[in-house]
């Protein structure tokens, strides 16, 4: 589940600041090019996707989120995942993501709003193990082919729990 987290990360704005869809998230990731995603390529394309999602819910346009805003965001969060399992014939998981998106959960700094940073730090632990986990040669990067087998794995694990993900990351990442 925490791939999903880091794949759907690797975003990386065009020039219009909108993700560019037609390149495979891989290639958008690895600005150097090298056919390696490292750590700090992952960060950069985490904190754009962190960004997108921000701007996605800030009504006001202060860049963080406050209580009516991170409402509209679960709301919203909810509503997608209820329809991908009503496909399932499943129910719902709403109390998950109501706790995992609540503003008691997420504003770490005790503010009332919720902002970039506290999203990025919410699951940075969970993203270092999951890079370690996925990079299978020690290299200190992401080949493509270890992203696309976690990928594949990723996939097949959903797929067997019915298509559920971690709310707070299959939201924010």
């Amino acid at each position: 589940m925490v791939f999903l987290a880091i794949a759907a990360t690797l975003m990386v704005n065009n020039a219009d600041g909108a993700a560019d869809e037609k390149v495979p998230r891989f290639e958008r990731a690895d600005a150097n090019g090298d056919g390696q995603l490292s750590r700090e390529e992952l960060a950069v394309a985490r904190r754009a996707g962190v960004k997108r999602r921000i701007a996605r819910w800030d009504a006001d346009k202060d860049q963080r989120l406050n209580p009516q805003e991170l409402e509209a965001w679960r709301e919203g969060a909810l509503e997608r995942k209820g329809r991908r399992r009503a496909r399932r014939g499943r129910e719902g998981a709403k109390r998950k993501i109501e706790q995992a998106m609540s503003l008691e959960q997420l504003d770490t700094n005790g503010d009332g709003y919720v902002d970039e940073t506290e999203m990025l730090e919410r699951s940075q632990g969970r993203l270092d193990k999951a890079f370690e986990r996925m990079d299978r040669d020690k290299s200190g990067g992401l080949s493509k082919d270890e992203f696309e087998s976690a990928r594949a794995a990723a996939r097949s694990r959903k797929s067997k729990n019915g298509g559920d993900a971690e709310p707070l990351e299959d939201e924010l990442f």
